[in-house]
């Protein structure tokens, strides 16, 4: 990955949905670059996905952090279990006093209390905790490469 790979990727993600003449021009490149170095990014697994941000608060969603602990031996199984749900956003494994942490956006909280219970059902699960997020100060799925 050079500096051009770097500043086309800084542009998606500040607008994934401008041509790739207009990244050319804020890039000083072509477009014929541009075109061939995100069809290798994509290829090469670096382009997941491009994607909307949408605010959640205005959608009613309830946003949850939770935390996890899981028997070890069935962390694999546990978070594919939880991935499988269309409620979860984010499934993190980290170090410390759990072993997950999820970032879910539910509709209202009973189904919050429905996924919470799903998830706490799951064989291998221990633990459960969540924090409602009362606002989100500032979110982004960006990081400058």
């Amino acid at each position: 990955m050079d500096d051009i790979d770097r500043s086309i990727l800084n542009v998606l993600q500040d607008n994934a949905r401008l041509s790739y003449r207009k990244i050319a021009e804020k890039i000083g490149t072509t477009a014929a670059t541009v075109s061939s170095r995100v069809q290798e990014m994509e290829t090469k697994g670096i382009i997941k996905k491009y994607t909307v941000l949408l605010d959640y608060d205005k959608l009613s969603k309830v946003t949850l952090l939770l935390t996890v602990n899981a028997d070890v031996s069935k962390i694999y199984h546990v978070t594919q279990e939880i991935q499988k749900f269309e409620e979860v956003c984010c499934v993190l494994r980290v170090t410390g006093s759990f072993d997950l942490v999820a970032l879910v956006r539910c509709d209202g909280h009973q189904g919050a209390r429905e996924l919470l219970d799903n998830i706490c059902n799951i064989e291998g699960v221990r633990n459960v905790t969540s924090q409602v997020v009362l606002e989100t100060i500032q979110e982004s799925l960006c990081v400058r490469v």
